[in-house]
């Protein structure tokens, strides 16, 4: 299982975190309509989020949801005004159903011209299975 969403347009927004398109999608786990990534099966999966911040002053903070509840906030002190970038990675263990989602619950992101978010996740049992493969051929 793996995926990669990403958001190319929409200049300056705030709210939940959805995408233009899902690059990669190996079991559709990823609504990129919705932004709502559904784990497939129980197990642990890998995560990161690339971004930049809006272009005027103030905290950025990206809720990250599990189930429906927040787990953790992601932030970023935007005190220029300029676009600052916000990179995050984590490691997740989740039942097969639970469900993963991205809010900007303050300030803003930026999307435009070379300026993208990006959503990553896959499974890190599907890595290890794909590395043992590589390594006995």
């Amino acid at each position: 299982m793996a995926f990669s969403g990403v958001k190319r347009s929409g200049g300056n927004f705030g709210g939940r975190i959805t995408f233009d398109s899902a690059t990669v999608n190996f079991e559709s786990a990823l609504n990129s309509t919705s932004g709502v990534f559904t784990a497939p099966s129980a197990g642990t999966y890998y995560f990161s989020l690339s971004a930049v911040t809006g272009t005027s002053r103030g905290q950025t903070t990206v809720t990250v949801s599990k189930k429906g509840a927040k787990a953790f906030e992601i932030n970023e002190k935007n005190d220029q005004g300029t676009l600052h970038s916000l990179s995050y990675s984590w490691v997740e263990t989740l039942n097969a159903g639970d469900t993963i989602v991205l809010d900007v619950t303050s300030h803003k992101l930026y999307v435009g011209g070379t300026y993208s978010v990006f959503f990553n996740g896959f499974s890190l049992v599907s890595c290890l299975i794909l590395l043992k493969n590589c390594v006995e051929t």
